[in-house]
């Protein structure tokens, strides 16, 4: 069933079909079990929305089924849109058969993509073939045999965007690896080129990059982010200090070859306005002032870009001891050195 807010938003946004369907877990598991004909649905949960009004929405769902587990997504488009996507992969081998809920999903304007299938991270479907995945290890972390035996353990998983895993090897030996899209590859090459050389121990170390498989491969490394330290009860308030002090090192740092400092840095905020708007129509007028006086601030502002990482927040901190790691470069770039203090506060809100 629909909750109060996502039934305001599908009666106002008629543009897409299907959107009352992809955000009614019930309704889905309903049009997912006839498509999986070769499966029995026991349970659907959502993990990740992605929309824009008018256009789409995309949802990822992890599903219990009669068989084992499977993670999909599902994707609603507006009728008539071009889509440079490649066709949903619906054999049974893939996503058992698609023929009893065919008619239904094409009615919606809905794609139904499993993982393994992800049509903007094609190495995704190597991680299901033992002999594709060791060439694509071998590839990425040449001559590191320990890794020739490993397995791949999903971590997070951002459809159309990005996939992260944890490789194990045969004796314990772990790396992180990182699959993108071709859009996001470039921006998280930037950031790893940069940075690379820093020879600090404030930033994890990339140990193989590979642009065949648009995928990048990092040292693992122990410890848990400064989000779960500072939820228990002996967390010291050093650590925020020593983020802090790691993430003034980044700022400092000499980075040649990061994306340059956007024309217009008020775009993102009048974007986020326009999308509580959309979300939130009583929001709009106060989301839009504000937006507008930050951009005002932001015309009259004279900082010079340096390095930031451009998705600070305490998620992006892994701690181990005393020691503070930043991870996740994939968006860094020049800017305004407080837009990352500014990310920090916001999450922490």
């Amino acid at each position: 069933m629909l909750s109060p807010g996502d039934a305001a938003l599908v009666k106002r946004d008629t543009a897409i079909p299907g959107l009352a369907t992809l955000l009614d877990q019930e309704a889905f598991a309903g049009v997912l079990q006839g498509a999986l004909t070769e499966r029995t649905i026991e349970a659907v949960s959502a993990r990740y929305v992605r929309y824009k009004p008018g256009e789409n929405c995309l949802v990822a769902y992890e599903v219990s089924t009669d068989t084992g587990e499977m993670h999909l997504y599902a994707k609603a488009r507006r009728p008539g849109r071009r889509t440079k996507d490649r066709a949903p992969n619906t054999s049974p081998a893939a996503a058992g058969s698609a023929t009893g809920g065919s008619d239904t999903l094409k009615a919606l304007s809905i794609a139904l993509y499993v993982m393994a299938h992800d049509p903007k991270l094609p190495a995704l479907a190597r991680l299901d073939d033992a002999g594709e995945q060791a060439r694509l290890l071998e590839a990425l972390m040449p001559g590191q045999p320990a890794f020739r035996g490993a397995h791949v353990r999903r971590l997070r998983y951002k459809p159309e965007r990005r996939y992260v895993g944890q490789v194990v090897g045969e004796h314990g030996e772990c790396a992180v690896l990182k699959l993108y899209s071709e859009a996001e590859y470039r921006a998280a090459r930037r950031g790893a080129d940069a940075f690379s050389c820093a020879g600090t121990p404030w930033l994890a170390r990339p140990i193989g990059i590979s642009d065949e498989y648009q995928a990048l491969a990092y040292e693992w490394l122990p410890g848990c982010s400064l989000d779960a330290a500072m939820r228990t009860s002996e967390w010291s308030s050093e650590l925020p200090a020593r983020a802090g002090a790691a993430l003034a090192e980044l700022h400092t740092h000499m980075a040649a070859g990061l994306a340059e400092e956007p024309d217009d840095p008020a775009a993102p905020l009048v974007a986020a306005a326009e999308s509580i708007a959309a979300l939130c129509p009583e929001l709009g007028p106060c989301a839009r002032n504000l937006a507008n006086r930050l951009a005002a601030d932001l015309a009259q502002s004279r900082v010079t870009p340096c390095p930031i990482h451009g998705d600070f927040y305490a998620d992006q901190v892994l701690v181990f001891g005393d020691a503070v790691t930043l991870l996740d470069l994939d968006n860094a770039g020049y800017g305004d050195p407080a837009a990352d203090l500014g990310s920090f506060v916001a999450h922490s809100l």
